[in-house]
This record gives structure tokens, sequence and C-alpha cells, in this order.
């Protein structure tokens, strides 16, 4: 996250993946997943600092279907 954070260019910070997930959806959804493997991970996850980071880039909250409007 703060490799994107430190980028100059603008990202969309709402897109969507190939299933139709933003960014803020996925680091959300799979939480249990994370932390059933944080011994295996080579990086120390944090899910929360991942979201605090995404909504402070004003990441889209209500966002549950493919329409932003």
């Amino acid at each position: 996250m703060r490799v994107f954070q430190s980028q100059k260019k603008v990202l969309d910070i709402n897109c969507l993946n190939g299933d139709g997930f933003t960014p803020l959806m996925l680091a959300t959804r799979d939480l249990q997943f994370f932390e059933r493997h944080a011994a295996q991970m080579s990086r120390n996850y944090s899910p929360v600092e991942v979201v605090a980071a995404l909504l402070e880039a004003r990441a889209y909250v209500p966002s549950t279907t493919y329409n932003f409007a």
C-alpha cells in the first residue's frame, strides 16, 4: 500500500478486479485467511492498516456493485 501511495501518478482506488471486487472489498473479505496464514507470510500484513490507507485515499465504502454512481 505504501508503494502505491508514494507514486506520483493518479490511481483509481475504486478500480474493480476481474471478479468485480474493489481493493477495499478484498482487504476486508478474507481476514480469516490472512489471520490463519500470517506466520507463513514473509511480510507483516495488517488488514487494519490497509483499510485505513484505502479510506485515507478515498475508497468508496458503500460500493457493493459495479456502479459507483
